[in-house]
This record gives structure tokens, sequence and C-alpha cells, in this order.
């Protein structure tokens, strides 16, 4: 099952503009992707880059802009609520058409929703949805989505898909989609060419204006420092998911312009709690005191993260609860709980238990230098309370591969989710095999808050139900929170136009321009 969020570091998050420069046209731009894309079709986007790509060329009802305090209006103008909850309306633009020319109309909203929640589609989003019972479109620019019951964050999920064009998908099909994807958005397709580069151009029929960039440039550079280094010759005009070291040297070039934002997302190494190792909650505590949270940010993030506790970021301090249970590095107390459970050491000093050796391994991306660290440091860190902890290092597409499978015992990557609290398909049982459930998390109390949680409008309750599912997970360890980080990057200064969007949200470069 392939995730919205799994980069390390969430590479989609601040920028609605970017750079030039290296002798090259500044009517063309070219980012910098730590990942190659996984498709495009949207719904079923699952990483970070890919939605970062179709994002310029999709776009869905209501988005978060600058900030992730209120929705702005994007293909709907719009909304309302009815006082029971059970119905919301939204009032589309009238002055939108496809790439092709056709106009936008309430049936492309019906026609991907409802695509979305077709079995048939297989997508992981689907869990998400099914509060949605039926969707009229009273006119062409009306949509009405009726609820089997009120949802409280129903208007945020309405930014999380991008709206298809009905007529070119019934005819091209959901699996030849991406290349030849059509949207209402600023760019448009013009070629993906896998492993090498997406190519797409300016939509000079865009609602919003036609962007001052021509050509639209996303390349894959998978290596942080390839990244930097391609950023500061020139050859690519943004690069983000820089580490603190590359950053310090991009920032000795005066024609490149830094930006360090906290993101949502948060890191984890995350066991499969369906694996019978971890199902005692004393070893997965211990794992949790075996590994050294505070030893991670400080050297090898160079400070560039803040420690975790769970899912929801300190930076969303509306919802995120301070007051859980934490797990400071305490290797004895570690090993205390591992022979609590009944692991003692062989004559190696690993631990065995019913002559089972406690051994497991890690699959997590390859090409993060960052990241190979962390992982060795952990490593080493539970062989000292005598765990032995195999590293696997796989190309994104193979992971994808073996996360949908759940063919793991552990994995460390990460998660970027929406702002707001709701994370049903991350956490809830049901999302193990229908949604981001990758950690195979499975609590009826927590299943029936978060139940809760999705019914409930008023704030200040869900506040309360949020907050108890933060400290159920913390008591739990469903897995070991890591840090939440801060998104590094650089772009040159040759273009303008840029401004910071909120933490987790995908790029909006139409804004972006040649500096004069």
């Amino acid at each position: 099952m392939k995730r919205l969020a799994l980069l390390l570091i969430a590479v989609c998050l601040l920028l609605t503009g970017c750079g030039g420069g290296g002798g090259q046209a500044t009517d063309t731009f070219i980012n910098a992707l730590d990942a190659d894309i996984v498709n495009l079709l949207p719904v079923k986007l699952t990483n970070v880059v890919s939605n970062i790509v179709s994002t310029q060329i999709h776009e869905p009802l209501v988005k978060y802009e600058d900030t992730y305090d209120e929705l702005q209006p994007k293909l709907a103008t719009e909304w309302s609520m009815d006082p029971s909850g059970l119905s919301w309306t939204f009032k589309l633009r009238t002055d939108v058409q496809w790439h092709d020319g056709e106009p936008f109309t309430s049936e492309d909203v019906k026609f991907t929703y409802e695509t979305l929640l077709d079995p048939a589609t297989k997508s992981v989003r689907r869990a998400n949805y099914q509060v949605i019972e039926r969707i009229e479109t009273p006119d062409p620019h009306t949509v009405v989505f009726h609820l089997s019951e009120p949802h409280g964050p129903f208007l945020d999920k309405m930014s999380q898909i991008p709206i298809m064009a009905k007529h070119h998908v019934s005819k091209v099909g959901l699996d030849d989609y991406n290349n030849q994807a059509i949207g209402t958005g600023p760019f448009m397709m013009v070629e993906w060419i896998p492993d090498d580069h997406v190519t797409l151009k300016a939509n000079p029929n865009y609602w919003g204006g036609k962007p001052a960039i021509e050509t639209l440039i996303f390349k894959p550079i998978p290596e942080a420092s390839v990244r930097a280094m391609a950023l500061e010759k020139g050859e690519v005009h943004f690069a983000s998911s820089l580490t603190a070291e590359d950053y310090e040297k991009v920032m000795a070039n005066g024609n490149i312009q830094g930006f360090e934002v906290d993101s949502l997302a948060f890191a984890y190494f995350g066991h499969n709690n369906r694996n019978p190792l971890f199902a005692d909650k004393r070893v997965r505590q211990a794992l949790a005191y075996a590994i050294d949270n505070e030893s991670i940010v400080k050297d090898v993030r160079k400070g560039a993260a803040t420690i975790a506790t769970g899912p929801i970021a300190p930076s969303n301090s509306t919802w995120h609860n301070p007051d859980v249970k934490q797990y400071p590095y305490e290797p004895e107390k570690a090993k205390e709980l591992l022979s609590q459970a009944g692991w003692e050491p062989n004559s190696d000093g690993i631990l065995t238990k019913d002559g089972q050796t406690f051994s497991f391994s890690v699959v997590l991306a390859t090409g993060d230098e960052v990241l190979r660290n962390q992982a060795i440091l952990i490593q080493k860190w539970l062989k000292d309370v005598g765990i032995e902890l195999q590293l696997e290092f796989l190309d994104w597409s193979v992971l994808n591969d073996r996360l949908d499978n759940r063919e793991y015992e552990a994995m460390m990557l990460s998660m970027t989710p929406s702002p707001d609290p709701e994370q049903y398909n991350y956490w809830h049982s049901t999302a193990i095999d229908n949604g981001f459930n990758d950690w195979c998390y499975s609590n009826v109390q927590v299943d029936k808050l978060l139940e809760a949680g999705r019914r409930e409008t008023d704030p200040a309750q869900r506040k309360a139900i949020y907050d108890e599912i933060q400290a159920i997970l913390a008591e739990d360890v469903a897995a070991v929170f890591l840090y939440h980080p801060k998104v590094l990057g650089g772009l040159n200064k040759n273009f303008t136009g840029m401004t910071e969007g909120p933490a987790g949200q995908a790029p909006l470069l139409y804004k972006v321009q040649p500096a004069e």
C-alpha cells in the first residue's frame, strides 16, 4: 500500500516559487525531487512527490494556501453544512475548463468521488471517504454530498482529493492515465520518463491566469548531497529535503535563498504490530526506551527537527497533546522491561525466549544518507540491549510494494498528516487492509475514539477526543515516534513569486516568475 507521505522528509511542504540559473532560459523551472513519482491519478495519489507533481495539474475543491488555519476556495467558491451535519453543498467556479477545453462541471466532482469509493479502484484512501452516502448534482455548478453521519473533518478531506475529468478518464481508463493526465490546474502534462524527469507546460487558459513559467520540469535526485550540488551549479532551480550540512553549504552561495520550515510530518520506527515479537507492550516500550531520540535530533538531524511524542506535531498547536507518556533514552530500563517480558541474553548477548532469537529486519528507502546514519545508530542502540536488527535498504518502488503487501517486520519512514487531527486512516484497525495503517495497529478503544472523533463537530469535544487518542498511542507505543523534521530547502534568486506554504502542502508553482 503506497502512501501519500512516506518520504523521511516531506519534500512537498513549503514553497510556491523557485529559482533559475546555470545559463538556462528563465521561462523554464527545474525542481529537484527526492524520489520519482509513482502515479498521477488523483484517486490513487500515494506518496509526497506524486502529490507535488499532480497538484500542478489537478485541483481539489478547497485547499490550504498560506496557512493551515483555514481552507481557501479552489474549484469551489463557497460551501455550507446543513444543521444536521448530514449534507454539504458546494458551489463551483463557472470559469473553469479542462486542459482539453471541455467545461468543468459538478458531474466531474461526482465522478471523482464515486470512482474513489468504488472498491474496484482499489484506492487506499477509500476508507477515509466511506461516510459519503450519495452525491447529487442539482445543476452544473452545484454538488451536494450526503453523509451517513456527521463528519467533523469532512471539509478538510475535500482538500485532499483533486478532481478528475469524467469524459477523459472514462476514455483513457485508470491504468493508462499517467502520461495522459489532464486537469484544471495551471500546468499541463507533456511527458513522464520514469526515473529521469516529468515535464509540464503552462496552461494558457488557466482560470487563475497563465503562469509566467512556460516549462516546469521535475527531476528525481534521491541523494540529498547530489540535489544540493545540482542547486549550487544551477542545474536545478529548487531543491528541498536538504541535510543540515548541505543546507549550510548551499547558504554560502550568494545566489541561493534558503528556507527552514516546521513540518507536520512525523518520522518513526514502525514495528509491524501483527508480528508476535511485538505483541507484549513491555517489548514495544523497551524499543522506545532503547532509542535515543535526542541524539538523532542533535547529531543526525543537526537540530533540524523536534523530538516527537506522537503523530501530531507541536507546530500544530491546536491539536497537539504535550501531556503524554514520554520515553527518554534509558537502555537499562529497556533491558528491565525485556527481561520482564521473558527475554534473556544468550552467550552472544542477543536476547532469546523459548528458543527464539530477538532478531528482525527494518525496511527503509535507499539514497538518503541521513536516514542511513539514523538507521545505523538505531541498529547499535538495539544491539546494546540485546536486539539484533538487520537493515534492508530498498528502492522506493520496491519499498512501496513491500508496504502494500505488509511484507516487513519493521519500517523506518515518515508520514505527513493533514492539519486536521483526524487520523482514522492511520490508526483505525480497518485501515490495516484498506488505508495507511502500515503499523498494523489495532486497539478497540482507539477505534471507538476515532469513530467518535469523526462524528463530532464541536471543536472542544474533538480536542478532548484526540488528546486521549494521542495518550493511548504513546502508552501503547503503536510506533516509536522519533521526531518532527524541519524541511530545509534552497532556491535560486533569479526567480521571484515564492511564498511559504503551510507545512505538508504541495507547492503551487504558477506564481513563480523570473526576477527582474
